[in-house]
């Protein structure tokens, strides 16, 4: 099933566990041909994109916001917690919608079990 403009992964805080503004969305046939997610901010104007393949940003125009400390431990927080709605990682899920949403570029299998280290951003 293919989802259309874009997928939202969830929402992390500066707070570890907790929900916030900071939104992880994952868009459709997004240009580039390097798999990443977006993670924006609306109220405050943040937007930034990190590669899914590696634990790098993925800068480009309007997206070179970085995260600082507790956005990373947030992060990787959210990305190794069980989906709410699924019996997978929210990372997991994430590939999933990489895959899902982006017909040009599909993940390699063994990304799924090998999360980047985001805390080296």
């Amino acid at each position: 099933m293919l989802i259309h403009e874009m997928a939202k992964i969830g929402s992390i805080d500066t707070q570890v566990g907790k929900t916030g503004n900071y939104e992880l969305w994952i868009y459709t046939n997004d240009p580039g041909n390097k798999p990443h997610f977006h993670i924006v901010n609306d109220q405050d104007g943040f937007s930034s994109c990190i590669e899914i393949l590696s634990a790098n940003y993925f800068f480009h125009e309007g997206k070179e916001d970085t995260l600082n400390h507790k956005l990373k431990k947030s992060l990787v927080y959210f990305l190794q917690k069980e989906n709410k709605k699924r019996k997978i990682t929210n990372w997991e899920f994430l590939c999933l919608s990489w895959d899902a949403n982006n017909s040009q570029m599909e993940l390699p299998d063994e990304i799924y079990d090998n999360m980047p280290d985001y805390m080296e951003l």
